[in-house]
């Protein structure tokens, strides 16, 4: 059916799509500070890491480097979550989990629990793309506690709408509906549209396959009106998702419609899964 959007700490960043082809190992050369370089790197990763390029590890690389010049200890760790994040990208997964296994004993060591939720969320993704569900459901779980514990709305928003992904992909309906509803309460609180539509998606999806279909619609309209057009992919999953429910309602003309519209959008910005 339709892919799941999981949400990541730094998922959205990736559809600023940064498809220009620059070099950004010689921009280094014209940015004054080792500070600023760091920043630029990060910058650079957090926008193209699902983009499986395999650069990626030489902005890791450049990164830790400067890292290890400033002898900055909050820096190594945040260069050990980039490897992390550049390895998963090129599905070099048990790379990428070695990386942030190694951040987060740091990480724990130091008491960093705002950092920790963030490397747990990512660390539960690469388990999760390997099918690993008790590591998946382990580490978010710790993501989300730490959030809470902290009271991090972004932290606390991400972990319940991947661990609601999770529940979903594993039929555990009641337990995805109650993460998603912990999400669309801190993205209300926060007014952030795009979470919300986000959320709204995986709502949908949540309910199509627990075959709810009059809430799936709903959900799948209310991303819609909060996405605005600011995010293709939900777009496209919703209008798809929109037409299935129109098929299952045997609406069939308004329904192609709706998939017609998603598979548009699907192939406008070459997400080939969501044709499947």
């Amino acid at each position: 059916m339709r892919k799941i959007v999981t949400i990541l700490f730094v998922v959205l960043g990736f559809f600023n799509f940064w498809a220009q082809n620059i070099n950004v190992i010689s921009l280094l050369d014209t940015i004054p500070t080792n500070q600023e370089k760091l920043e630029f790197l990060s910058k650079t990763i957090n926008t193209q890491w699902y983009s499986e390029t395999p650069y990626l590890i030489s902005y890791a690389k450049a990164f830790d480097s400067i890292a290890q010049i400033e002898k900055n200890e909050e820096y190594t760790i945040k260069a050990l979550n980039l490897y992390g994040m550049s390895y998963h990208s090129i599905k070099k997964y048990n790379k990428a989990i070695t990386y942030y296994l190694e951040a987060t004993r740091k990480l724990e060591k130091k008491g960093n629990k705002k950092h920790l939720s963030i490397i747990y969320n990512n660390l539960a993704t690469t388990y999760g793309v390997r099918n690993d569900f008790k590591n998946t459901e382990k580490y978010y779980k710790k993501a989300f506690n730490i959030a809470q514990s902290i009271q991090d709305p972004t932290s606390i928003g991400s972990a319940s709408n991947n661990l609601a992904v999770l529940y979903t992909n594993n039929k555990l309906f009641k337990k995805a509906d109650k993460m998603l509803n912990t999400a669309l309460e801190v993205y209300s609180k926060k007014n952030d549209s795009v979470n919300l539509g986000i959320t709204y998606m995986n709502l949908g999806n949540n309910f199509i396959y627990s075959k709810k279909y009059t809430e799936a619609l709903v959900s799948y309209q209310n991303s819609l009106r909060y996405i605005n057009k600011k995010f293709p992919l939900v777009d496209a999953i919703s209008y798809t998702g929109i037409g299935v429910v129109l098929t299952q309602q045997k609406k069939y003309e308004e329904a192609f419609t709706y998939l017609i519209k998603g598979k548009e959008i699907s192939e406008k910005i070459n997400h080939l899964d969501q044709l499947t």
